[in-house]
């Protein structure tokens, strides 16, 4: 009995397939700014819970969001690079697709799934990976004083998740513009 597969999930796993590297790089500089993102809002419940009464830590909060902020960047930055790389050297089988009739709507959505597979799969590892991480960070910096465990809440994880997708999208704004752009007959005879 032959089975069917979903043709928008078609494209973006048989391009995963041909370009591991670029997913790799999507899926590691996701689990970097997610981990970073995670332990520094478990450290920042945990080192809270040490001021009076639990009230605000303002220096910490600031040192906080400048880490988050540039490790997102720097996710957003590898991202976007690995996306354009991507689309950069499939423009051919890019002009194909829209020769044979595929729209840019739909071409650029497998474009975001191509990176949304791995960037996801990194942010979800790399939150995985920051609560034992905090906890090992406040074993070392405790000296045998009693911290807060960390915690990391749904409210952040649902933060995490879409931080991870308007970046993604962000990634995928500059190839998108390349794709609904390109000339066809331009893009198959080779020329840039």
């Amino acid at each position: 009995m032959n089975t069917i597969r979903p043709g928008w999930l078609l494209l973006p796993m048989a391009s995963l397939h041909c370009r591991p590297r670029q997913a790799r790089l999507i899926c590691a500089s996701a689990l970097v700014g997610f981990c970073l993102f995670g332990l520094t809002q478990g450290l920042k419940f945990s080192l809270k819970g040490l001021s009076r009464g639990g009230g605000h830590f303002s220096p910490l909060d600031a040192l906080t969001t400048l880490v988050v902020s540039l490790g997102l960047l720097t996710m957003l930055f590898l991202t976007s690079t690995a996306i354009s790389q991507s689309v950069r050297n499939d423009i051919g089988d890019l002009a194909i697709l829209k020769a044979l009739g595929f729209s840019s709507s739909r071409i650029i959505f497998s474009v975001f799934l191509e990176a949304a597979l791995p960037g996801l799969l990194g942010a979800v590892l790399g939150l995985c990976l920051s609560h034992p991480t905090a906890v090992y960070l406040l074993h070392l910096l405790s000296r045998g004083h009693v911290l807060p465990s960390p915690h990391i809440g749904l409210g952040q994880l649902g933060l995490a998740l879409a931080l991870t997708t308007l970046i993604l999208l962000a990634g995928v704004l500059l190839p998108a513009l390349r794709i609904i752009r390109m000339n066809v007959a331009t893009a198959l005879s080779g020329q840039p």
